[in-house]
């Protein structure tokens, strides 16, 4: 995974992991970029990226990271809640319902609302203050993606009765949200799943795509939640952010229209092989 400057390198085992090391050294080398030694840790189970906790067991807050959250003062205007739901909000994933405990303080953010600091903001702020140790974030469906691995979906069959309780859960949250559709995220989000409908007769059960964007000036990433992939679009997705591929070729798609293009990630590779033996 890679962030910026920031590289993790994560393995089934220790004989893979120093094979994993070696290909992202030898590319680093490749390419004339460098590491600093004192920055890089070899080997271990647990570690810091990007303000979260790794470890075999999963994902989970950085401890530091929650005591700036639980020290906050409460707010006295609008700046100071946009802040605090801003650092609170980069670890909603650890907190069931976040979204519907936090939706005293979004309001205030809307357009056109007078600061009013009442019982259901401070409610909602102590909340937050409470949420103590989060719980884990499980890694699931992930595999390395090196050179060689092969892409593999999200959610299959046989997760289904896995899957069943996480998916009713979800229908029940999203019933509380759809009142609140308003941000261009969400209509973002609206748009790709009325386009998922119109195609998923088309799609295979376990097939990768690669879904872009022809109006824009480069492939963008879109994700649907696994919701979305296992009820409407049964397969995962891959972006693959090379412009050549664009300009070069007009492979057909599964399905069409004039905005946006889903293409089978086997002629994808084909493409890519193409390209590579220029």
């Amino acid at each position: 995974i890679i962030y910026l400057d920031d590289i993790l390198i994560y393995s089934k085992n220790e004989e893979d992991h120093l094979k994993h090391i070696k290909i992202v050294l030898d590319l680093l080398r490749k390419h004339q970029l460098f590491a600093k030694k004192s920055k890089c840790e070899f080997g271990v189970e647990r570690l810091e990226f990007l303000g979260h906790i790794v470890s075999p067991s999963g994902i989970s807050v950085d401890d530091n990271k929650v005591i700036a959250v639980k020290n906050w003062p409460t707010p006295k205007d609008l700046t100071h809640v946009r802040s605090f739901v801003g650092t609170a909000g980069f670890y909603r994933r650890f907190i069931k319902s976040y979204g519907e405990i936090a939706a005293p303080l979004t309001d205030l953010m809307r357009d056109n609302t007078p600061f009013v600091w009442t019982l259901k903001q401070q409610t909602a702020f102590i909340i937050h203050h409470s949420t103590g140790k989060t719980p884990f974030y499980m890694v699931y469906g992930i595999e390395p993606k090196l050179p060689g691995d092969k892409l593999r979906p999200l959610l299959n069959d046989k997760d289904e009765n896995d899957t069943q309780a996480q998916i009713q859960q979800l229908d029940k949250q999203r019933a509380l949200v759809d009142q609140r559709l308003h941000s261009n995220a969400n209509k973002m989000k609206i748009y790709y799943d009325k386009h998922l409908k119109h195609q998923n007769i088309a799609l295979k059960e376990g097939e990768w795509v690669l879904i872009h964007n022809e109006q824009g000036k480069k492939f963008k990433p879109h994700w649907i939640g696994p919701y979305k992939i296992r009820k409407i679009c049964p397969l995962g997705t891959y972006q693959l952010q090379d412009q050549r591929i664009r300009n070069e070729f007009q492979p057909d798609p599964i399905q069409a229209t004039k905005k946006t293009n889903l293409y089978s990630i086997s002629k994808v590779e084909e493409m890519i092989g193409s390209i590579n033996q220029r």
